[in-house]
């Protein structure tokens, strides 16, 4: 699915909140996620499970264990 546009605008939304502070205790400070966000690629897939929705950039091999990161209200 195209996702550039919601990269964007997320990216444009946290970068304008000031919560600087609140970053300092995540292992990525705001502006690396920021540029991450601004540069993500233009596509994602979709998984959905009971409770959230996660958009995959990248594909992940079997097993992979990652941590999600709270961007906004409602987004990690």
């Amino acid at each position: 699915m195209e996702v550039a546009e919601f990269s964007a605008a997320l990216a444009a939304e946290v970068e304008e909140r000031e919560d600087d502070e609140d970053w300092e205790m995540e292992d990525w400070g705001k502006a690396h996620m920021v540029r991450q966000l601004k540069t993500a690629a233009p596509r994602a897939s979709l998984k959905v499970d009971a409770q959230k929705a996660f958009l995959r950039f990248v594909d992940l091999p079997a097993g992979t264990v990652y941590e999600a990161v709270d961007l906004t209200v409602g987004v990690e």
